[in-house]
């Protein structure tokens, strides 16, 4: 399927669609293969650096919430998932995400 849409990109009135599909189904084979897990990384929310201790946490977008609203009040609670590696005490996975932070193209990053 995707090799028909890359013919059709080359030749087609819709490109831009066609473009955003494909960017689309390529980010969404994306994963990050830890020691101990595999992480999809289209369920990455944010990752912090902490330079000071050499630590990576990864948060997730909103996997858990719960909570009730009984006639017009209530609270509902989220949870923010994440896994962190530290340099000292996790060093491959602490490369694994550097590599992959490091790899990451931002809008703010990109040069005229």
């Amino acid at each position: 399927m995707i090799t028909f849409m890359i013919k059709l990109y080359k030749n087609s009135y819709y490109n831009k669609y066609i473009k955003t599909i494909l960017i689309y189904l390529y980010n969404m084979s994306k994963f990050l293969k830890l020691t101990n897990r595999v992480i999809n990384t289209t369920s990455i929310k944010h990752i912090d650096y902490e330079k000071s201790i050499e630590k990576y946490s990864i948060h997730f977008g909103s996997l858990t919430s719960f909570g009730s609203i009984i006639l017009g009040s209530g609270n509902i609670e989220v949870y923010d998932k994440y896994v962190y590696a530290t340099k000292k005490e996790h060093p491959d996975d602490y490369n694994i995400i550097e590599k992959y932070y490091n790899s990451i193209t931002c809008i703010t990053n990109e040069k005229d």
